[in-house]
């Protein structure tokens, strides 16, 4: 029902600049010189029944692997 965004989409967003640099969780990981990971995702639109078809086989596809 989700799909995950590119880099190239997350490109520009504030909201990415601030969970890596300004929320108190990843001040921590910076001071821990840990790694900071993210994963932004979209809703699909699944009014659009040849999309809920695709959707439907991805889930089920990924489901048994």
């Amino acid at each position: 029902m989700f799909e995950l965004l590119t880099d190239a989409e997350n490109e520009g967003d504030p909201c990415i600049g601030y969970m890596r640099e300004g929320t108190d969780e990843a001040k921590k990981v910076k001071r821990n010189q840990g790694q900071i990971w993210h994963a932004v995702f979209r809703k699909r639109n699944v009014a659009d029944t040849s999309d809920k078809v695709k959707i439907e086989k991805e889930m089920i596809a990924n489901f048994y692997s």
